[in-house]
């Protein structure tokens, strides 16, 4: 009875391994022929045969090119308001106006006055033509008539408070009926039409920099947005504290700039005509040697190398790319020699060439 159940156990053990066997080949995955290799995603940006320029940075504020307080040149009540707070107005533009009819009533007193001594020198005249014009100007009181009349007229005009310049009006709290003195502000202009930017350029550089080069100016407050200028002045003296050299960059405003805004300025200075160029984020070394990856059908192409002149974010190729390569600058750190990529943005040269 026990050999009976013993064997009927062996039996029942050979059927369930020979079940699982078969149930194991039934669900394993077959192996795919080759080998699959997954595609590295890789940003890509072309190498250019173009102008490398070198720059040098410093900041600085933002100024008016011309900015005056307007004084009165007369003392009066104001009778007229023409412009209100921050507005432009032109060159020679009437803003206030002071009362001037005591002046109206002065000036008729005086031209009476003038025709009486008019007709007393006609009459010594007629007595003795021979006598000296200007004598008789003097003797008959004329003279001092005319320079009291021109002293008078130039109080008149005075009393109208005109912009020296074409700019915009600040600090402007005149009000209709308001006394001011002789001397006292009315209000300040600044022609903002033009600006400079003043920088500190250090001493080992300022012979790099001359009057006419060009330079590009980027506010924080206009991110994006980039302004384009020129140098205008450089100052004759190094300050002795800083080591460094005055330098003026005049620039033209848009509209949307300010004086006191904060500003960066990179002022090029040498520039090197027919350089393949790349972008500085492409560099690799790797046992000590420079090298680039290109991206050609799908590949990534292992390239050595040799580097020139830099800026902050061009790199001069002397040896081992050609211009229009399509040149991996990012991604391509754990690259190697025809690896599979995928090319998932390219990014135009010119936003490297202008990167600030």
């Amino acid at each position: 009875m026990k050999q009976r159940i013993l064997l009927l156990l062996m039996f029942a053990f050979v059927l369930t391994g020979c079940d699982w066997k078969f149930w194991q080949e039934d669900t394993a995955t077959p192996e795919a022929p080759g080998t699959f290799a997954a595609k590295m995603p890789v940003v890509v940006s072309p190498a250019k045969l173009d102008t490398l320029t070198i720059f040098i940075y410093a900041s600085g504020t933002l100024f008016a090119s011309r900015k005056a307080d307007i004084l009165s040149e007369t003392s009066g009540r104001i009778s007229e308001v023409f412009i209100e707070e921050d507005r432009i107005v032109n060159e020679d533009e009437v803003i206030a106006q002071i009362d001037i009819d005591e002046l109206f009533l002065e000036e008729k007193r005086l031209n009476l006055e003038k025709d009486k001594a008019l007709g007393e020198l006609s009459a010594w005249k007629a007595m003795d033509d021979s006598i000296d014009e200007e004598q008789l100007k003097i003797r008959t009181g004329l003279k001092e008539i005319e320079i009291e009349l021109e002293k008078l007229r130039l109080q008149i005009e005075r009393a109208q408070i005109k912009a020296p310049f074409t700019g915009t009006i600040t600090d402007f709290n005149l009000e209709k009926g308001m006394y001011v003195s002789t001397g006292s502000k009315i209000a300040s202009i600044y022609d903002l039409r033009n600006l400079n930017v003043d920088v500190r350029i250090l001493e080992s550089e300022i012979t790099r920099i001359e009057i006419g080069q060009p330079a590009v100016i980027q506010f924080p407050g206009r991110k994006g947005k980039l302004y384009y200028g020129r140098i205008e002045s450089i100052a004759p003296f190094i300050d002795r504290s800083s080591r460094t050299c005055r330098v003026r960059v005049r620039l033209v405003n848009d509209g949307y700039l300010r004086e006191g805004m904060y500003a960066e300025v990179k002022i090029g200075t040498k520039r090197h005509a027919d350089k393949i160029l790349i972008p500085k984020d492409a560099l690799l070394v790797r046992d000590g040697r420079k090298l680039v990856f290109a991206a050609e059908e799908g590949k990534a192409k292992w390239q050595y190398v040799e580097t020139g002149l830099e800026n902050n974010a061009l790199l001069e190729i002397t040896d081992g790319v050609l211009p229009d390569q399509q040149i991996i600058i990012d991604g391509h750190f754990s690259l190697s020699h025809d690896a599979n990529i995928e090319v998932t943005e390219v990014i135009p040269y010119e936003k490297f060439r202008d990167r600030f």
